[in-house]
């Protein structure tokens, strides 16, 4: 077993997990803990509305798009990424999810969208599905198209 360069501790695992994660200023004195790269979950486009299936949104940022629904048989959800304002006409199917089998059944999708991209929520069902952005850095909601 290796052993901690300080003090010749033997727990490495936990040592070394809290040593990575805190660096050190010039003083000597702890910066902060390793943040996160990416920005807090948003249900909501750059005019704070929820975002919504059939509408085309731009990325502002890089980000992840994630999407839940509640579904009964044979409904599909599908995700959409594109250079125009229109994705699920003009893009490529990136994501989808097929409700197979009878019966409630939960459905969901993720995929990354580049900065400057379209992407774009499809769903067969009557349920609205819950659209999720998460952007690489500070958050910035993506701006609807229609």
């Amino acid at each position: 077993m290796a052993t901690w360069p300080a003090n010749s501790d033997t727990d490495w695992n936990t040592k070394m997990l809290a040593y990575l994660a805190i660096e050190h200023n010039t003083d000597g004195t702890h910066k902060d803990a390793v943040k996160s790269p990416f920005s807090a979950l948003t249900l909501n486009d750059s005019e704070s509305n929820a975002m919504l299936k059939a509408h085309a949104y731009l990325a502002a940022t890089d980000g992840f798009i994630h999407v839940n629904t509640v579904s009964t048989d044979g409904k599909v959800l599908r995700g959409y990424i594109g250079a125009t304002t229109d994705p699920a006409g003009a893009g490529s199917l990136v994501q989808v999810h097929v409700n197979e089998g009878s019966g409630l059944k939960y459905e969901s999708i993720s995929f990354s969208v580049a900065k400057d991209e379209y992407f774009e929520i499809t769903y067969d069902g009557t349920q609205a599905p819950s659209i999720f952005w998460r952007s690489v850095g500070t958050l910035s909601s993506p701006v609807d198209q229609d």
